[in-house]
């Protein structure tokens, strides 16, 4: 085999290779359900421009239903978001920290203690929907590979965290059968 054949056949596996991982990484996204409006409040923090907000506030569903962004910006003219997910374990929070710090350079970081004073764990969490409530926002990345690593229960399967394609291949059905007009 020719150098040039090598080089072209190599080319057309990256290509393949490129095409592939692009894909799947989108139709696990659009597989994803709602989760409700943790999911929206945690994918709108990927849609907000970088190095705007002044404040983002960091915690569970007493968060989002305590702080209302757009009023403390129209009172007080601070920008914030509601980085939030509903049965947040404490031990995901470096791991939101790393995601906020990715875009975002607050002046200042709220950190809601709930979840401390509960002890609530991802680790002791048994219900699959609460765990996904914690990862299933969060774009593929290596952060969110070390959270699914280091914080889903050791007994846990953790095949399905890491492609969510495994677990949500069924949710493809609705998409495909939508109508675009």
């Amino acid at each position: 085999m020719t150098p040039k054949i090598v080089v072209k056949r190599t080319l057309k596996i990256l290509a393949f290779l490129s095409i592939f991982v692009y894909l799947f990484i989108h139709i696990s996204y659009m597989s994803r359900p709602t989760l409700g409006h943790t999911r929206g409040m945690m994918c709108g923090f990927y849609d907000i421009k970088p190095h705007t907000l002044d404040v983002v506030f960091l915690g569970t569903s007493g968060t989002f239903s305590a702080f209302l962004p757009m009023q403390a910006y129209e009172k007080y003219g601070f920008t914030s978001y509601n980085f939030c997910q509903n049965g947040k374990g404490f031990d995901t929070f470096s791991y939101s920290i790393i995601e906020i710090l990715k875009t975002q350079h607050p002046k200042l970081l709220v950190i809601d203690i709930f979840p401390f004073i509960i002890n609530h764990s991802l680790k002791i969490f048994t219900d699959d929907a609460v765990i996904r409530y914690n990862l299933d926002a969060y774009k593929y990345s290596l952060n969110r590979f070390r959270m699914i690593k280091n914080e889903i229960p050791y007994e846990k399967d953790k095949l399905p965290y890491y492609f969510d394609l495994i677990k949500y291949h069924n949710n493809l059905k609705k998409i495909c059968s939508l109508r675009y007009i």
